[in-house]
């Protein structure tokens, strides 16, 4: 494998695995607007913005205040944006925020005018999924569509195996339930993995939610455990980071540790949900992934890795949503890479960042000076951090030597 630099074409043909993927913050602005055109075709009563006009193609910086898509929500800060010569790794379903190619550029772009710590602000609810993209998607059929575009998006990008995640929900007017909901995203990956022209096998990790209750959390292992041999490969933890008292899962998610689902959190994403009794409570369910692990202190990073636990890191989402203090240069990616564990790079949200799987490693080879070697082979090291077992990963190492031999 060459030690040449990475380029985007490099970055694209590269078969990549994604495992940190929120399936309603995955759907592109495209796709909305086509779900909107045909509602409103047929004279639905949205009283809904065309998502174009609502969710602007060429905004990406979604910081806490209006990523309503984690009920995470913090004072706004305008992003800067530059002028200098622009490059985008793929073409996605919709127009993809095209970054700069200098690394100065890149700085540029992600420089926010607001220096307000995230660690310093109250949190309130910014409903912008709540009340936007889950009144447009808010019946099965459109639900099934956005599933198979989001599908159809990660395959066009490279990637070879994809783990979505989603919490199980009900549509408003109830003609449908959270198990009729898992049923409709099942079947169109079914669907999609039996194609014999799919590249890309993707599996399901069902959400708990911050601000379910017990009960409510019981029904999701419930659901997992149903469909876990139709496709359901773990449970999640995920939502506002700073509600919730996590302890009250610990039942729930033994459970689903005892049936042999994996368990992913999202751990640490903000300093008010990093406090020791909860990063103890949450490494008490021995989790086999952590996604953000953004204020993680020494003792914890040295429990992540005496464990071997892998890390979901999300380069373009911690620095739009002004997750982290800096820019990518100053992304704890820096720090993981360097340790034993497996480190995967995600997407999070590509709907909302607009930074495909293929722009996320492009992205860490330019700031971290990585070389093609070295992004492919932590690519190939994210095999032992998938759910879906041994045959995927036998069909994963499979991919992998025969790019080498393409390539080489």
């Amino acid at each position: 494998m060459s030690t040449a630099p990475v380029d985007c074409a490099f970055a694209t043909a590269l078969p990549k695995i994604e495992l940190h993927a929120h399936l309603t913050g995955s759907i592109s602005r495209a796709c909305l607007h086509d779900i909107w055109v045909q509602k409103t075709a047929r004279g639905d009563s949205l009283q809904l913005e065309d998502p174009l006009d609502a969710i602007p193609s060429h905004k990406v910086d979604y910081d806490i205040k209006t990523y309503g898509l984690h009920s995470l929500t913090f004072p706004s800060a305008n992003l800067s944006f530059d002028t200098s010569p622009l490059v985008s790794c793929t073409k996605f379903s919709d127009p993809v925020m095209k970054l700069p190619a200098t690394p100065i550029g890149l700085l540029r772009h992600a420089h926010c005018s607001s220096s307000t710590s995230l660690t310093n602000t109250n949190l309130r609810f910014f409903p912008l999924f709540s009340s936007y993209i889950y009144k447009l998607c808010n019946d099965l059929a459109s639900v099934e569509y956005s599933t198979e575009r989001v599908l159809q998006d990660f395959q066009s990008d490279g990637v070879v195996y994809l783990e979505l995640r989603t919490t199980p929900r009900s549509t408003p007017d109830q003609s449908a339930s959270k198990d009729q909901y898992v049923n409709t995203v099942l079947g169109v990956l079914r669907k999609h993995n039996d194609r014999l022209s799919s590249t890309m096998q993707a599996f399901l990790i069902l959400s708990i939610d911050r601000r379910n209750t017990p009960a409510e959390a019981k029904e999701v292992v419930d659901l997992a455990i149903k469909y876990q041999k139709s496709g359901v490969v773990g449970i999640d933890l995920c939502g506002n980071p700073a509600v919730g008292d996590v302890r009250i899962f610990s039942k729930a998610f033994s459970r689903a540790k005892t049936a042999g689902l994996k368990i992913t959190l999202h751990f640490a994403e903000i300093a008010e949900s990093a406090t020791d009794l909860e990063l103890q409570t949450l490494l008490s369910w021995q989790p086999d992934r952590l996604g953000h692990v953004i204020h993680v202190k020494d003792e914890f990073q040295k429990t992540i890795q005496r464990q071997d636990i892998a890390v979901e890191l999300c380069l373009s989402c911690n620095v739009h949503a002004k997750m982290i203090t800096g820019t990518y240069p100053d992304h704890h990616f820096g720090m993981w890479r360097h340790t034993a564990v497996p480190v995967i790079l995600c997407t999070d949200d590509v709907g909302v960042f607009c930074s495909p799987l293929s722009q996320e490693y492009y992205l860490a080879a330019q700031h971290f000076g990585l070389n093609r070697e070295q992004i492919r082979s932590m690519c190939e090291r994210a095999i032992d951090a998938i759910f879906a077992g041994p045959e995927q990963q036998s069909r994963l190492r499979k991919i992998y030597s025969e790019w080498d031999v393409c390539s080489s």
